[in-house]
């Protein structure tokens, strides 16, 4: 089994320094809370919106769909960065 402690943040106290996927804990309406992850992009000017032009917004969470492009997440309120599985998690 591989472990590791993730270190969650909450989008209120920062957000990530730099673009990229991350792991995230989204407030569902109905549904409590929901773990994933999501494309987190500081200026939004790479994300491709096929409904809708939000890409000058900024620190926007994201996930791709193949139909609608990158769809905005709402809701996201801690992150952590996924963990990378090196040699001394598997032994």
């Amino acid at each position: 089994m591989i472990t590791k402690e993730i270190t969650w943040v909450s989008v209120d106290e920062a957000l990530p320094n730099k673009d990229g996927r991350y792991l995230i804990v989204s407030e569902l309406v109905l549904s409590g809370y929901s773990y994933d992850t999501a494309y987190f992009s500081k200026s939004g000017k790479y994300l491709h919106f096929v409904n809708g032009d939000v890409s000058k917004d900024k620190n926007i969470w994201t996930d791709y769909d193949s139909e609608y492009g990158d769809v905005p997440i709402r809701g996201v309120k801690y992150w952590a960065e996924i963990p990378k599985i090196t040699k001394e998690l598997n032994q």
